[in-house]
């Protein structure tokens, strides 16, 4: 992303902040199904890189702003009906400045999401 006209100093002074602080992401999701009569089973993992640069925040090297998670479920087919059970989780790490000014100390927030879903569908 670049902000334009790059001739205007203010928009050259952020463009030069993002290429300073923010780097390319990658991100990674597998997942596979497999099928044996009327039962399904699913899984899936997922990674997603920092933005950050190494350094741009913290000496903590890529380790800011990290996702990581997995999932599994299991469907029965019944006639026109499905029946899904699911359970996902997404653990994620952030390190962020308390202010910007005075008192800049990072915090590191570790998180960890999951959730379990049933559903049920019915094909007309």
């Amino acid at each position: 992303m670049k902000f334009k006209p790059q001739n205007d100093l203010h928009f050259s002074n952020l463009n030069q902040q993002i290429s300073i602080r923010l780097k390319e992401v990658n991100t990674f999701r597998f997942g596979a199904e497999f099928l044996a009569d009327r039962l399904s089973y699913r899984f899936g993992y997922l990674t997603e890189e920092s933005p950050y640069k190494s350094g741009s925040i913290s000496e903590f090297d890529n380790t800011y702003d990290s996702i990581k998670g997995y999932s599994f479920g299991v469907g029965y087919k019944l006639n026109n009906t499905v029946i899904d059970l699911s359970y996902v989780k997404i653990d994620s790490s952030k390190y962020k400045r308390l202010y910007d000014t005075g008192i800049t100390n990072q915090i590191n927030i570790d998180s960890q999401n999951s959730s379990f879903t049933v559903s049920v569908s019915t094909i007309f």
